[in-house]
Formats: structure tokens, sequence, C-alpha cells
């Protein structure tokens, strides 16, 4: 019901404010994909900042002479990666 009126209200718009607020509604949908986009980006460098510390904390483990065994039952990380 609410989307029928939402339809009704802009039909009962003059050219220049349904113009409008296409563009308004553009607008917000453009805001929403680059908020998107950024979240996106963010992860991304998350993702990248936890393989870089995994790999750093593998190596200092590896340095004192640990298994890959041991490594992976102490960090969690699959054997596969810790070989790696």
């Amino acid at each position: 019901m609410k989307e029928a009126s939402k339809r009704l209200n802009e039909m009962n718009l003059n050219e220049k404010d349904a113009k409008d607020y296409k563009r308004y509604l553009k607008e917000l949908r453009d805001i929403a994909s680059e908020q998107h986009t950024k979240m996106a980006d963010a992860q991304d460098l998350i993702n990248k900042g936890k393989e870089e510390r995994d790999i750093e904390i593998v190596f200092r483990l590896k340095s004192k002479n640990l298994s890959t065994d041991e490594i992976s039952e102490l960090t969690g990380l699959p054997i596969e990666k810790v070989s790696k």
C-alpha cells in the first residue's frame, strides 16, 4: 500500500519536480554504491593485514624451531598455510 501511495505521489509531480526527484534518487543510489565500494575496499585491506600478520607470526614461531603441526595448533591456521 505504501508503494502504491508513493507511486501516486510521484505521478502527481509536475515535470520539474519529477525530474528533481529522479535526480535526488540517482544521487542516493550513487552514494550507496560509493559506500558499498568503500566498505569492500576496507574489508580487502583488513584481510590483507590479517594475512601479513599470520605470515609474520608463522615466521617468528618457525624461528623458535616449532614444527608445522605445533604452529598450526597454536595459531589455528591450516597446516597447508603454515607450510607455505
